[in-house]
């Protein structure tokens, strides 16, 4: 197992912990990506350097 994928496994394991549930998920590949929390909105955008927002 890979980095990628440690950091993959240990992030839902934690999120299932704290019963956050998962609604779409942007893992694996080459790309880079980022997290931006909106807490005002509780919203969450995805970007990469391909595409502005992947999802959010």
């Amino acid at each position: 197992m890979n980095i990628g994928d440690r950091n993959v496994k240990a992030a839902r394991e934690v999120l299932r912990e704290k019963g956050i549930p998962i609604v779409a998920e942007d893992v694996g590949g080459t790309v880079s990506r980022s997290v931006f929390f909106d807490l005002e909105a509780a919203t969450i955008f995805v970007t990469s350097p391909r595409r502005k927002v992947l999802f959010g």
